[in-house]
């Protein structure tokens, strides 16, 4: 045997293990960790006049699927690890709802949430959605107008908002800086628009006013903005 034949032979040996040494990192790399969940909602940036928000995200066919939910500070506020196949259908998305575990935001805030989605192969790691709750949501001002001319005994006027149950009005004197309140509960309200006195009459001067909303016992508070007002001289 020639010098020539046995370097052939040998060569073809050498590729013939590493044809076998390469075969079983070829197939765990066919065997792959999850896609990348995307998540759907709560969208980042988005506010939500709700306490429990249903969570939804892409399918990846993961076998399970971590929610984790963190303070604006970063702190761990809710977490749950879920099973694939009960939160996942298989031509939708996976969806879990809150009401489900009895959890709540009960106060209201800016938030973040990421999905974490493993199976026997690894995991992977969705991105991090910013999103706000404000419950039950914020009234919006009608009456009086930004900047008008009222009298003392003025009423102040706002939407309905359909979660609350208490009101709570809030008019300050921007000069002095007194304030004046008064908060109802269950409010009779005309055609979705709300109506409120103060027991005081206001003094000549300039004013500021702001509404809140709640749902006790749930202790989320939700503001309007703040508009000013003149309160003409008698």
């Amino acid at each position: 045997m020639n010098s020539n034949t046995l370097v052939s032979r040998r060569s073809a040996v050498t590729l013939l293990l590493l044809f076998l040494a390469l075969v079983p990192f070829a197939t765990a790399l066919a065997q792959e960790a999850p896609a990348i969940p995307g998540l759907i909602n709560p969208a980042d940036g988005g506010v939500y006049d709700t306490h429990a928000p249903l969570l939804q995200w892409t399918n990846v066919e993961a076998d399970t699927y971590k929610i984790v939910i963190k303070t604006e500070d970063g702190t761990k506020y809710l977490k749950y690890k879920l099973n694939g196949a009960e939160v996942c259908s298989e031509f939708l998305d996976c969806s879990y709802s809150l009401a489900t575990s009895g959890d709540s935001f009960d106060e209201n805030g800016v938030y973040t949430w990421k999905i974490v989605a493993k199976n026997e192969f690894g995991k992977s790691k969705s991105e991090t959605a910013t999103f706000t709750i404000d419950f039950p949501g914020a009234p919006e001002l009608i009456s009086p107008l930004p900047g008008a001319t009222v009298g003392g005994n003025t009423s102040f006027e706002f939407q309905e908002v359909n979660a609350a149950t208490r009101y709570t009005l809030v008019v300050k004197n921007t000069v002095t800086k007194e304030k004046f309140k008064v908060s109802v509960d269950n409010p009779v309200c005309s055609s979705g628009i709300c109506s409120l006195s103060l027991d005081e009459t206001l003094e000549p001067g300039a004013y500021s006013w702001k509404v809140k909303s709640e749902q006790p016992p749930m202790p989320n508070k939700s503001k309007s903005e703040k508009q000013t007002f003149t309160v003409e001289a008698l």
